[in-house]
């Protein structure tokens, strides 16, 4: 460890780097590789153990097999240039595609959270639901609510309480107040990249269920979700039945239960995808410990003919062999990454002693270890600054997107897309007083007393679930 930390040294200060260079990044190299050895053994058990405990989509075991046939022909093969090239390219379409679904699943989940929000509000007419205690009044329970949100020291989390109470509140705005709110924000990104002004339209967009799931296939990918969501879009709200009632909300449990189940397999599956794709760049160059990837290859060889729990015992001991060594190396590479990004500026040197490749390669590795994990790696980013004619034009644009929405939808699902696009906006407060009028008019305005009640219930459960809770009403 102090060897590698001598050479980082020695680098930042520009001194003998055709020598360090390549130290620092073999170095790396063959950290991510273990890193990722480890971690692949253990996460592709479990995988593969969630993915046999029910039954899959004929997609998705397809996909779960091309993945299973690139570990064997590479990590678990012998090393050929050949064939490592186009597992590369193999992983690279496998990881691209689990994106592309898991995209069309969350903007699915996006959709159906705002007919949620609807349902949730009015729970009240169609069964037994907590009543507002005798003696509520919205200038008490306000009141209440600003302390709440003002009882913290840390500004980030007064940020994340008002943001949370802004968007339980029902939603009283005008489409022309939602719509400066919407160009406020826009102009607080004036002098950084577009990148970031790109990123929170992407955030505001979806968060609003602005953004619709691609339906191009044939088959469509999710079928029941969109014959779902296509019916949900037809239901007249205001006259809802009871057996409308009780069938939207049986199907969202089934929906929401659904896409959970799929989230949590994807979310489980990406980091294997991960960890085989920082395998595959990183096998040219890496040095391993002979015992430790032995113990990780058999690992993972026994996962994939593990289909009953007879070799468990087996595989557990395997796993105790590596115990607690993914934890230090990952520590060590937290330590000595940082100088990956400033070494764009010795390019010319890399290049001149043929060390260009695996410095890329050492970027494409960074990113896909990152807790982003669903990063796309080779999205383009706009370095561009903001400038306020720029602002105002994205504004423009997203705001026209929104008003052609609001076109055809009721009353109620404006108003829910609202109350969820706060979350993706900045506070739009001066100050505590200003905070304190929109509440009370949000609330003293409701003259729907289901949708008033259920607000408030809602609020009352959010400032109790949290620890130093204050006295009940």
């Amino acid at each position: 460890m102090s060897d590698i930390l001598k050479v980082i040294k020695e680098i930042g200060k520009g001194r003998n780097l055709e020598m360090n260079l390549p130290k620092y990044m073999n170095y790396m190299m063959s950290a991510y590789y273990r890193n990722s050895s480890i971690r692949l053994a253990m996460n592709y058990y479990t995988y593969l153990t969630m993915e046999q405990e029910e039954e899959q989509s004929s997609e998705w075991t397809a996909l779960t097999a091309r993945l299973d046939k690139v570990i064997k022909s590479t990590i678990l093969s012998e090393f050929d240039g050949t064939i490592l090239e186009e597992a590369v390219k193999e992983i690279d379409s496998i990881r691209n595609q689990l994106i592309a679904d898991t995209k069309t699943v969350t903007l699915y989940a996006d959709q159906f959270q705002i007919y949620e929000y609807i349902l949730n509000r009015m729970e009240g007419r169609f069964e037994e639901a907590e009543a507002l205690p005798l003696n509520y009044s919205d200038d008490k329970f306000v009141q209440r609510l600003l302390e709440y949100m003002m009882q913290d020291q840390d500004r980030s989390v007064i940020s994340q309480k008002i943001t949370e109470i802004v968007s339980t509140l029902p939603v009283r705005l005008t489409k022309q107040r939602y719509y400066e709110i919407v160009k406020d924000s826009f102009l607080l990104f004036v002098g950084s990249e577009r990148q970031a002004l790109e990123d929170h339209v992407f955030m505001l967009k979806s968060s609003a269920a602005l953004l619709l799931p691609e339906t191009e296939s044939d088959p469509i990918r999710y079928q029941e979700m969109d014959v779902f969501l296509k019916e949900l879009k037809e239901v007249d709200w205001d006259a809802l039945t009871l057996e409308q009632y009780q069938m939207i909300q049986k199907k969202l449990y089934q929906v929401s239960t659904e896409i959970d189940r799929i989230t949590n397999l994807s979310t489980l599956l990406i980091e294997v995808i991960n960890d085989v794709y920082i395998l595959l760049l990183s096998m040219p160059y890496a040095l391993t410990e002979a015992e430790e990837a032995a113990t990780c290859k058999e690992i993972m060889r026994r996962s994939q003919t593990v289909s009953d729990h007879s070799e468990e015992e087996e595989l557990f001991a395997l796993f105790e062999q590596l115990e607690g060594k993914q934890e230090r190396i990952s520590e060590q590479l937290t330590v000595n990454a940082s100088l990956l990004d400033s070494l764009e500026q010795q390019k010319e040197l890399m290049e001149s002693i043929m060390l260009d490749k695996i410095y890329h390669s050492l970027l494409r590795i960074e990113k896909l270890a990152s807790t982003s994990h669903f990063i796309e790696l080779d999205a383009a980013v706009d370095r561009t600054i903001v400038d306020h004619d720029y602002a105002e034009q994205r504004a423009h644009e997203v705001i026209g997107e929104f008003a052609e929405c609001f076109k055809g939808c009721s009353r109620r699902k404006i108003r829910s897309m609202m109350a969820a696009s706060m979350m993706a906006l900045p506070i739009f407060f001066k100050n505590a007083d200003e905070l304190k009028e929109y509440a009370k008019t949000a609330l003293s305005s409701c003259s729907d007393a289901e949708e008033k009640r259920s607000s408030v219930i809602l609020l009352k459960t959010i400032m109790e679930s949290l620890p130093n809770q204050m006295e009940k009403e």
